[in-house]
């Protein structure tokens, strides 16, 4: 325990006196980089191209699902023909994660809308046009496109809008071409069923199997019903709301950039002027050596 007491602990280098004459020696250093950081930040903001952020929400192209449209569109759900309460359901027709992905290429822009966004090839839109899955629901697409201006980011994000519209709206056509074929082959056999009950209910012929014939016709006209409705159903995408398009510039941020350049400057000055009395205390006790 003695021992311990008798060791001699090495004394700071730095002392209180150092820290006063340090920032009393170099204060000049330091305002004249901070200065100079806070001027190359205006410089930055007055070359730089500013850039305005238009943003729309899109909801994806959806169908309505039954018993049937389950069928072609792949659900595991069970055909059911004697529940009469049976609901439809909508679902996406594409996946927001796909069609954003879509969009990471410049080949998916068309040429109509690379001439609406103003520019001169799809490389050069590319880093222009933002599209990712909304993170609160599983139907819709965040959109966000820059531009030199709030009214040409606002029509170019209208434009990227109406591409992935149309294409959706083509491949709906199969899908819709599909359910109009289901749809005359489930009328037919209705109208096939309904007669024959029809028949067999005026010639007094009530057996079980005028019972048959009249619960086919029955699920028959329901299952005809669900599909009308799904030919009815509103399935292209669509904006929740108009484009946004602020006045106020996205990039280069001004209050952003004057902190930035103000903290590299004085940053800056600090480290150059720890860099020289750092320096300058060793060559002290060099010479003192």
């Amino acid at each position: 325990m003695q021992q311990k007491r008798d060791i001699a602990y090495p004394q700071d280098d730095i002392s209180f006196l150092d820290v006063v004459s340090f920032f009393l020696g170099y204060w000049k250093l330091v305002l004249a980089t901070f200065a100079a950081g806070i001027a190359l930040a205006f410089g930055y903001l007055n070359i730089a191209q500013k850039q305005f952020e238009a943003q729309a929400l899109i909801k994806v192209g959806q169908v309505l699902v039954s018993s049937i449209g389950s069928q072609l569109y792949g659900s595991n759900k069970p055909h059911d023909n004697n529940k009469d309460d049976e609901k439809l359901f909508s679902v996406n027709f594409e996946s927001p994660a796909v069609i954003a992905e879509q969009f990471r290429l410049p080949t998916a822009f068309s040429d109509t809308t690379v001439e609406s966004c103003g520019v001169a090839s799809p490389e050069a839109l590319l880093p222009k046009v933002r599209l990712q899955p909304s993170k609160s629901t599983t139907s819709v697409i965040e959109l966000a496109v820059r531009s030199g201006s709030p009214e040409a980011a606002k029509l170019c994000a209208n434009a990227v809008f109406e591409q992935i519209r149309q294409q959706q709206q083509r491949q709906l056509q199969p899908y819709k071409a599909d359910l109009e074929r289901i749809r005359l082959d489930v009328e037919a056999n209705y109208r096939e069923n309904q007669d024959l009950a029809d028949k067999m209910e005026r010639a007094g012929m009530l057996q079980s199997l005028y019972l048959a014939r009249r619960d086919t016709a029955l699920a028959l006209r329901q299952q005809l019903n669900q599909i009308r409705r799904t030919q009815e159903f509103d399935n292209l995408p669509q904006l929740l709301a108009p484009v946004y398009a602020p006045q106020q510039q996205a990039f280069p941020v001004r209050s952003k950039t004057i902190v930035f350049g103000a903290m590299a400057g004085l940053l800056l000055g600090l480290a150059i002027s720890a860099l020289h009395f750092s320096f300058g205390k060793w060559r002290q006790r060099k010479q003192a050596s």
